[in-house]
């Protein structure tokens, strides 16, 4: 195997920076996984997480639930994502 991505999971809101900015090290020192941006939806700063991520970062891409039940009994919904264009002009550099 010379490549495998990393898919992770933000089970809350108010995580996904954090864990983004884990991954992006750890891939940085393991050059042999590439990350992929995860957001929760209910994340209250939802943009700039994408930015950091896929901008800064340079992700490749992104992993994103769009059914999110906050519980069993609870109807699910379809988050709405702010328009976000990406302005990275250059492919992972590790990929």
């Amino acid at each position: 195997m010379e490549k495998a991505f990393v898919l992770v999971y933000a089970h809350k809101p108010g995580i996904s920076a954090g864990i983004n900015r884990w991954l992006h090290g750890f891939c940085r020192a393991n050059p042999h996984f590439v990350p992929l941006d995860y957001v929760h939806p209910a994340d209250p700063h939802l943009e700039r997480v994408l930015e950091e991520a896929l901008n800064e970062f340079n992700f490749p891409g992104l992993k994103m639930h769009f059914l999110f039940c906050p519980s069993r009994n609870a109807s699910c919904t379809v988050p709405t994502f702010p328009s976000f264009r990406s302005t990275r002009r250059a492919p992972y550099k590790d990929v």
